[in-house]
């Protein structure tokens, strides 16, 4: 049948600016928020062959006026798995491509990953947008680390003063 998993996250982001010439009243984009809503189905299609589809409905805003389209945005992945085992080994390959934030403004980005779990103890993944190593120490407890894409794009509804002359409006 496949797999499907629901997810909720919220996300409470906090700037800070300093000596930014020409720009004055920053207080209302120094907080912003993000809700997202995460749809992940998975299935195997064929043998070693599987597919993952993820679609994420977010909400992303400062939240200083009321929620509109602008603060809206649908995230999507889209991949192809191929999996396979040896002997204390087991092996998967992702590729596949994403509509997501992940450097800055929503865009088409490529999904790459290979994933190594190496007696149930190390687990590798090189790729991107995400690259980790993991460590279980036992049953309870794991030691990781990864590097990651990790963009920031809000709707900044109010309006940001420039110089004292002009001001920005709807900004992302």
């Amino acid at each position: 049948l496949g797999q499907l998993n629901l997810g909720l996250e919220y996300l409470d982001r906090s700037f800070s600016f300093f000596n930014i010439n020409g720009l004055e009243d920053l207080q209302d984009i120094e907080r912003t928020h993000r809700l997202t809503l995460t749809i992940d189905y998975k299935k195997m299609i064929w043998e070693n062959w599987g597919f993952n589809v993820k679609i994420a409905p977010t909400m992303d805003s400062t939240l200083k006026q009321s929620v509109g389209s602008e603060d809206l945005l649908l995230n999507m992945d889209g991949l192809v798995s191929l999996n396979w085992s040896g002997v204390k080994t087991i092996s998967k390959f992702d590729f596949g491509i994403s509509y997501n934030t992940y450097l800055g403004q929503p865009q088409f980005l490529p999904i790459i990953n290979y994933n190594l779990l190496i007696e149930d103890k190390w687990n590798i993944s090189l790729g991107f947008p995400e690259t980790r190593l993991e460590r279980k120490i036992n049953e309870r407890n794991i030691i990781s680390t990864n590097a990651s894409a990790s963009g920031s794009y809000s709707n900044v509804s109010s309006s940001i003063l420039f110089n004292g002359i002009d001001s920005l409006t709807n900004t992302k």
